[in-house]
């Protein structure tokens, strides 16, 4: 998973730091799994990632219900295009009203989805005004 960043210094504590990392990834890919229990499934969350295959939080998300796809396109220097992560999961996922991008250190509550569906119901009465 990219977006872990080392400070330089000595090699044991670059590891507690790589701990921590994957630490506040698992709590992400929990967090956001979190937001379908007990309701249907509202929340497809997306794992973009480079390697698709030999990763624990690639196990975890799987095993959380998430999906996991291959970067679609990276600059020379490995850092993914967010505009083609969007129109991948537009086109993968049709169905859905929205589609959004979180850091990896940011967690949501129900509320998130309870103000989605509020904007939701909104935009299909706004459109229903204009016919």
């Amino acid at each position: 998973m990219r977006g872990t960043v080392y400070r330089v210094v000595d090699i044991n504590e670059k590891e507690v730091l790589f701990f921590v990392s994957i630490q506040l990834y698992n709590n992400t890919l929990h967090n956001w799994a979190s937001l379908n229990e007990k309701y249907e499934r509202e929340v497809r969350p997306i794992l973009y990632t480079a390697n698709v295959t030999s990763d624990e939080l690639v196990t975890s998300a799987l095993r959380l219900g998430w999906t996991v796809l291959q970067v679609p396109r990276a600059s020379e220097f490995g850092i993914p295009f967010i505009k083609d992560m969007y129109m991948d999961a537009a086109r993968r996922f049709r169905d859905c009203p929205f589609y959004a991008y979180a850091n990896g250190d940011i967690l949501f509550d129900r509320g998130l989805i309870d103000t989605l569906l509020a904007v939701d119901k909104v935009k299909f009465s706004v459109i229903r005004l204009t016919y």
